[in-house]
């Protein structure tokens, strides 16, 4: 799915807590975001947010707040074996301290889009590309991947990240 095919669709984010383990699916928004932002406070016990099936956020904005909260909360994210996390959602795991994947659990990346501009229009250090290399450099230590990212599959496709990939960018770290 396009970056832009989420315009327009609704938060679909939905909780359930199971112990220190914060289990997300759905579209991320900011109703999901303040959602999250209620469920950390309410629980501090909370160490882990699991990624189920994340198809993106429809809110750029919240989505990045939401990881640099992560990230400022010290909180780990983790995808199971069964856990579908692509576009934003991948951002949202680049959050967390300690990352993790079973086998089978995938990420997926593409270029974003606009209504006029793709991201390979513009090139790497483009004021257009500055918010979205600065998260990542600010989760991994480098933008690599968020290059790596929208040159690795079209807007309207989706490129599974490998598990060398995984390792070559530091995705996973634990």
């Amino acid at each position: 799915m396009a970056c832009d095919d989420y315009e327009g669709l609704p938060d679909t984010a939905t909780y359930r807590l199971e112990g220190i383990r914060l289990f997300v699916s759905g579209t991320i928004g900011r109703p999901g975001f303040e959602e999250f932002q209620r469920l950390i406070a309410e629980n501090p016990e909370i160490r882990t947010l699991v990624l189920m099936d994340v198809p993106g956020w429809v809110d750029e904005e919240a989505g990045l707040e939401m990881g640099y909260m992560l990230r400022a909360r010290g909180l780990n994210t983790h995808l199971t074996s069964q856990s579908r996390v692509y576009s934003g959602g991948v951002d949202l795991f680049l959050a967390g301290v300690r990352r993790t994947i079973d086998p089978g659990g995938q990420l997926g990346v593409h270029e974003w889009a606009g209504d006029v501009f793709r991201a390979t229009n513009f090139p790497p250090g483009a004021p257009e590309h500055r918010a979205n290399a600065d998260y990542t450099r600010a989760m991994l230590g480098s933008d690599d991947f968020y290059y790596f990212g929208i040159y690795a599959a079209p807007p309207d496709s989706i490129h599974i990240v490998t598990p060398a990939e995984l390792r070559r960018f530091g995705v996973v770290n634990g």
